[in-house]
């Protein structure tokens, strides 16, 4: 595990966080309009990933209400 700090509070992650320079293993994301996209349809392009400690569900609890 790795402690990271967001807003000054400490959050733990599960596992360990990547080493700067490792190949990033398969993955599949979900775009703004719910889109897929793949770690291979990134192929050749920079990337940024932006990567945050997620708390929780709280915010969508209200979604169905």
């Amino acid at each position: 595990m790795t402690t990271v700090t967001l807003q000054g509070n400490a959050f733990e992650t599960v596992g360990a966080l990547p080493k700067v320079g490792t190949d990033a293993s398969a993955f599949t994301l979900v775009q703004a309009d719910l889109s897929d996209v793949t770690l291979a349809s990134l192929a050749g392009k920079r990337v940024i990933l932006n990567i945050f400690p997620f708390s929780g569900y709280r915010h969508l609890r209200n979604v169905s209400t």
